[in-house]
């Protein structure tokens, strides 16, 4: 089907559906075949996002367009805890205070490390266990250098 004779020749009657590529453009749809798989993964993340962000900001326009404006002098008075203002707003504070905040969210979000670790402690065997404890004994001794030095006591 599709042959015809020519003499001893055949001729190959049917359509050819090959495409020729140059060297250039297989390389690009090659470097293109190749990135498609690693965008499948990320475009859940960014239609993530996206949605967050098209939510929060529907909540903001949402409650502005909605809600009442009627600014009265104590709805803009400031508020601490029913009781009236005394004293100034740009009051200093102790350096301890600032200290042990730094302090607090340094550790916290080392911790914050803890938990990948507990998904895959099985897979990870001894050579991640003995990782993370060196992780955690730097971590302690962090502490311990801190507690030493007197930066979380507030009698100072």
């Amino acid at each position: 089907m599709g042959r015809a004779r020519a003499g001893n020749k055949k001729l190959d009657t049917r359509r050819s559906d090959t495409v020729y590529f140059s060297v250039r453009e297989l390389q690009i749809t090659s470097v293109i075949r190749n990135c498609i798989p690693m965008a499948r993964v990320y475009i859940p993340i960014l239609i993530h996002f996206l949605a967050v962000v098209a939510i929060a900001a529907g909540m903001l326009g949402l409650s502005w367009w909605v809600g009442v404006k009627r600014p009265t002098e104590a709805k803009l008075s400031p508020y601490e805890c029913g009781s009236t203002p005394v004293g100034d707003a740009r009051g200093s504070f102790s350096v301890s205070f600032y200290l042990v905040g730094m302090l607090f969210i340094l550790f916290d979000v080392e911790a914050v490390f803890l938990y990948p670790w507990a998904v895959v402690y099985k897979s990870l065997r001894w050579s991640g266990f003995i990782e993370m404890f060196l992780y955690i004994a730097v971590l302690l001794a962090g502490y311990i250098y801190v507690w030493k030095k007197g930066a979380l006591d507030w009698n100072r």
